[in-house]
C-alpha cells in the first residue's frame, strides 16, 4: 500500500493519535480563554544521536512500547506481527503471530511480562513474552460499520491489571466504543459509548485513575472505577495523540493534524499553551517520566514522492522550546516512548524501522 499526503491522513488516522488552541470546555468548571500560538523562539535545538535501527518489519511500524526497566521494546506493524526486541543488542528475540490483520498498537504490562497486540481484526491478544505463548484473545471490538472496519485502535494498561481499548462503533453505527476488561480474566467491567464516531485513542492517568478517550471531535474524561464521566473538551481540529505528564498529573500533551502541540491542564479545563510543533500533522506524542518533556513525531509523503518534516522533536512543556531534534527516519514517524530514564527515546516509522536515539548529555545533565 503506498500513502501520499492526505491520503496518509484520511486511511490511517483512524489507527493513531493531543489539543490545539480552540478548545472550549463543555463540562466541568469553565476554562480560561485559550493562549494564543507560541512557539518559544531560542537556542536552535541540539541533534539527538541514533544510536541503533531495528530492521526486520516487512510493512509500515505503527506503533512501539518500552518495558517498564527499559532493556525491551516492542513494535507493531501492518506486517500484522508483534516483535520483541533487546534495546541494547538490537537483537530481535521473538516474534508474536496470530492476528489476521494489521496491528495499531503494542503495550507491555505494568509488570512487563506480558505483551498486549491491538489489530485491525477486531481483538485484543495477551503474549507471554518469556515463552512467546498467546494467553488469551479478548474480541474486544469487532462488527462496526462495514465500511470502517477500524477493529482496536488503541489500549490502556493500568497497574491493577485493568485494561482499556477504544475502536470501532457500537452496534448502532454511531458511537465509537470504549470498554473496560479484567487483563486476568478477560472479563468485560464496562463501557463508555459517549463519542459520536470511532474513538482512536485512550490513556489511563499515572495514579490509575481517570481515563481520558480521544476521537475527532471531541475528549472525554472518564472515572475509571466507576464509569462516571467527567468533563468533556471539543475540539476544531482532528486530535491525532495523547500522553499523559508524569511531572505534574493534571497535564495532558495534545498534538493534531495541523502540526500543533497542545498542553491541557484536566482539572481546569485550561489550555496553558499551544504552538506550532510541525509544518504537517503531529502523529504521536510521548511524556518523559522525570523531566518536564514530551516528544512528538510527524511526516508525510506528496505526490511526488517528497518528505516533508520526517522527524522526532524534544520540547519543555514548560515553556514550548524546542530542546532537540532527530533526523535519520526516510518516511512518517507514527510511534515513540521515551525509556525510563528519559534519556533516550525510541520512534517507529513507515520506512520499517525502529531507531534508538540519545539526547544530548547537555539535557540530560547539564552539569
Amino acid at each position: 500500500m503506498r500513502i501520499h499526503g492526505s491520503k496518509l491522513n484520511a486511511q490511517f488516522c483512524a489507527g493513531i493519535v493531543a489539543i490545539s488552541a480552540g478548545a472550549a470546555w463543555i463540562a466541568g468548571t469553565p476554562g480560561e480563554d485559550t493562549p494564543a500560538d507560541t512557539m518559544v523562539q531560542g537556542k536552535e535545538p541540539l541533534p539527538a544521536k541514533e544510536s541503533s535501527c531495528f530492521r526486520g518489519h516487512e510493512d509500515f511500524v505503527t506503533s512501539v512500547a518500552v518495558s517498564p526497566d527499559g532493556k525491551y521494546a516492542l513494535s507493531g506493524s501492518f506486517d500484522q506481527s508483534m516483535r520483541l526486541w533487546n534495546l541494547e543488542t538490537g537483537e530481535e528475540i521473538k516474534r508474536f503471530l496470530g492476528h489476521t490483520d494489521k496491528l495499531h498498537r503494542v503495550r507491555f504490562s505494568a509488570d512487563g511480562k506480558l505483551g498486549l497486540s491491538c489489530s485491525r481484526d477486531g481483538s485484543l491478544r495477551v503474549w507471554d513474552l518469556a515463552s512467546g505463548k498467546e494467553t488469551r484473545v479478548i474480541k474486544a471490538h469487532v462488527g462496526g460499520i462495514p465500511r470502517s472496519p477500524s477493529g482496536v485502535l488503541d489500549a490502556a494498561v493500568a497497574a491493577n491489571g485493568i485494561v482499556v481499548t477504544v475502536g470501532d462503533h457500537t452496534t448502532d453505527g454511531l458511537r465509537g466504543s470504549v470498554r473496560v476488561w479484567d487483563l486476568n480474566t478477560g472479563e468485560e467491567l464496562r463501557q463508555f459509548n459517549e463519542h459520536l464516531g470511532p474513538v482512536n485513542r485512550v490513556a489511563i492517568s499515572p495514579d490509575g485513575k481517570r481515563v481520558l478517550s480521544v476521537n475527532y471531535l471531541s475528549i472525554w474524561t472518564w472515572d475509571l472505577a466507576s464509569g462516571k464521566k467527567l468533563h468533556q473538551l471539543r475540539e476544531r481540529n482532528n486530535i491525532h495523540c495523547i500522553a499523559f505528564s508524569a511531572k505534574n498529573t493534571s497535564w495532558v500533551a495534545m498534538g493534531d493534524r495541523d502540526g500543533k502541540l497542545s498542553l491541557w491542564n484536566i482539572e481546569t479545563g485550561r489550555v496553558l499553551r499551544s504552538w506550532r510543533a510541525h509544518g504537517f500533522a503531529v502523529w504521536s506524542v510521548a511524556c518523559s517520566s522525570n523531566r518536564p518533556w514530551a516528544v512528538s513525531t510527524s511526516g508525510t509523503m506528496d505526490s511526488q514522492k517528497r518528505l516533508t518534516d520526517c522527524t522526532s522533536r524534544l520540547w519543555d512543556l514548560n515553556t514550548g522550546q524546542e530542546l532537540c531534534r532527530a533526523t535519520g527516519h526516510t518516511h512518517a514517524i507514527f510511534a515513540v516512548a521515551f525509556l525510563p530514564d528519559g534519556t533516550r527515546f525510541l520512534t517507529g516509522s513507515f520506512d520499517k524501522t525502529l531507531r534508538l536515539w540519545e539526547i544530548p548529555k547537555e539535557l540530560t545533565d547539564p552539569q
